[in-house]
């Protein structure tokens, strides 16, 4: 069954899992954006501001 994060995961003990998950899902967009360049007839130009 499925369940949502928020009663999964106990953000008191866990302060940082927001940000590493963000940072994980960030990354495997730009990842799976760059292969799909590489296979599809696409450009990406520009994916993410520096910060």
């Amino acid at each position: 069954m499925i369940q949502k994060r928020e009663s999964l995961v106990c953000l008191s003990d866990t302060p940082y899992y927001h940000c590493v998950s963000r940072y994980v899902r960030r990354a495997w967009v730009e990842e799976r954006s760059l292969y799909l360049s590489t296979v599809c007839a696409i450009d990406v130009f520009c994916l993410y501001r520096d910060e």
